[in-house]
């Protein structure tokens, strides 16, 4: 994604073509790969992510219900 994103300003299509090329081109390297979950895209992801909301441990899941899961158990584990 090469435009910044702001807040209330930046337009979000609900649907259509949303990929540049760049993405596309990022996916089939992926996919080529075999790493579609845990391959380098999704390292740097959470390494970047990390750095965004200046935390020490980012965890990615593969569904909102996995995420929710794991979420009450962070929230409830006794360790």
């Amino acid at each position: 994604m090469k435009t910044k994103f702001i807040p209330g300003k930046t337009y979000i299509p609900a649907s259509g073509k949303i990929f540049n090329q760049e993405e596309i081109n990022n996916a089939i390297k992926a996919a080529k790969d075999g790493w579609w979950t845990e391959g380098e895209f999704a390292k740097q992801f959470e390494s970047d992510f990390k750095k965004y909301l200046g935390v020490k441990y980012v965890s990615l899941v593969n569904s909102g219900s996995s995420a929710n899961l794991l979420a009450l158990y962070s929230l409830t584990s006794e360790v």
